[in-house]
């Protein structure tokens, strides 16, 4: 497996200048080519449920942000009849989010911990 951690124009950057990941990964090279933006995506598993006006929402004008964009979506309110596939068969414990934050590449810069505190201090 391979995790590439860049944005859109690293990603080209980085398959312009070497031609051994472009005969490797032609895959990549095909996704280096298309136009983007930068995403940054993750989903959480919560020990306690957190109450949400709505199960899914817009983030925008928030200064954590940065200047990105986001969705999330409480997957525990959204998908309440199979909340249990939602946790691969371990104990039901609290609600799953899942969060994607478009235009990320200033957000790109934070590691986990930075995401987290993010989503839990400011955001939700």
């Amino acid at each position: 497996a391979v995790v590439l951690a860049l944005g859109a124009k690293g990603m080209k950057a980085v398959m312009s200048g070497s031609p051994n990941l472009q005969n490797a990964a032609p895959e990549l090279v095909r996704a280096s080519q298309q136009d983007a933006i930068d995403v940054v995506a993750c989903r959480l598993w919560l020990d306690k449920k957190v109450p949400t006006l709505e199960p899914a929402n817009v983030f925008s004008r928030f200064e954590g942000l940065r200047g990105a964009g986001g969705t999330f979506f409480m997957l525990d309110q959204l998908q309440k009849d199979s909340e249990a596939e939602l946790w691969a068969g371990d104990e039901i414990q609290g609600s799953v989010l899942a969060c994607d934050f478009y235009g990320a590449d200033r957000l790109m810069a934070l590691d986990d911990e930075g995401i987290l505190r993010l989503l839990m201090e400011e955001l939700l």
